[in-house]
């Protein structure tokens, strides 16, 4: 009789552990479907209030009831938001999440991410390197070390056709080294990457020339192109950037593009072109256009006479002196 009670408490045990199981499957499913519909990645505090959504409440209730074992299959969901926050919630339990995140690195997918009051575009790949490499998001999530963080940028700069914003932020600040010059050439061959454009004209090699300047010819002038032709005023690119320069005369394309424009300008023995910018017709236009100028000569052509004199004829109240030079090192 004595067993007979034991096997029956097993059994129910058993029977209760496999029906809330399968309770927990189902509404597994359901938050899934939930947070694909929706298909935006909320963090933990959002709109101007700084609330709780739906969807963190989702990802809060996913990850307490989801094994180990389920977050890891969830990794490999079709839908990319499903992944990110199985890949959030696993991070908060699984220390091995550094050999998980080097496989999403090479996920394409770009999501809506949406933090405090603002909406953006980011790549997964980003978005979960953000999670797990510092609190900003989530201070409960496992952190990488130095060394891991190092891997991950060397797998993002080496593995072909990464999309990422890191990697881009990455090849701006590269140090000038052989070791990167290979790839950092073929970054710019294979993928048209103007992030690499800027790295590569960092080394001033006459060899590269032909490349940048077939880049340039051959791609929209970004922000990354005038600052390649900054890093490496060749003569060969003078002629393109005086077309962006006429161009732009007439057209205004924001503070950032004339700021960079103007200091690509500056690098370069002429002031034909800066003398255009005081026959610009729009006052607000040409005031800001000279304050851009006035700039540049400051920080790259002080000291040539031809510049100074120039710069002399850009009259600028003090307010307007303090603000320009507040962007003194962009």
């Amino acid at each position: 009789m004595k067993y007979f009670f034991i096997f029956i408490l097993i059994f129910s045990t058993l029977f209760s552990f496999s029906q809330q199981s399968e309770k927990d499957r189902q509404e597994i499913t359901t938050i899934i479907d939930s947070i694909a519909s929706l298909n935006e990645y909320h963090s933990s505090r959002v709109g101007y209030g700084g609330f709780e959504s739906k969807q963190w409440k989702r990802f809060l209730r996913l990850k307490e009831i989801a094994t180990i074992e389920e977050l890891k299959e969830l990794n490999f969901h079709i839908n990319p938001i499903v992944r990110l926050y199985a890949f959030e919630a696993l991070a908060e339990k699984d220390s091995n999440i550094f050999d998980l995140l080097l496989i999403h690195i090479q996920e394409k997918d770009r999501v809506t991410f949406f933090n405090s009051g603002t909406k953006w575009p980011i790549y997964i790949s980003d978005l979960m390197i953000l999670i797990v490499e510092n609190s900003y998001l989530n201070n409960s999530t496992i952190k990488l070390n130095e060394i891991q963080l190092n891997k991950i940028d060397s797998v993002l700069l080496f593995t072909p056709n990464v999309l990422s914003a890191r990697k881009n932020r990455n090849l701006i600040e590269l140090p000038i080294s052989d070791k990167y010059y290979d790839r950092i050439r073929q970054i710019v061959i294979e993928e048209n990457n103007s992030r690499g454009l800027v790295a590569l004209a960092r080394f001033n090699k006459e060899e590269d020339v032909k490349l940048i300047s077939d880049f340039l010819m051959n791609q929209k002038i970004d922000y990354y192109c005038l600052m390649s032709i900054r890093e490496f005023p060749h003569k060969a690119f003078y002629s393109i950037l005086e077309s962006v320069w006429n161009k732009t005369i007439d057209t205004y394309e924001g503070d950032n593009f004339i700021r960079i424009l103007c200091q690509a300008v500056a690098q370069y023995d002429n002031i034909e072109l800066f003398n255009k910018a005081f026959e610009i017709k729009k006052r607000y236009y040409r005031k800001k256009m000279l304050k851009y100028v006035y700039l540049a000569i400051t920080k790259y052509s002080d000291s040539h006479y031809v510049f100074y004199e120039l710069k002399t004829k850009i009259k600028l109240n003090k307010y307007e002196l303090k603000t320009i030079l507040n962007e003194y090192d962009r």
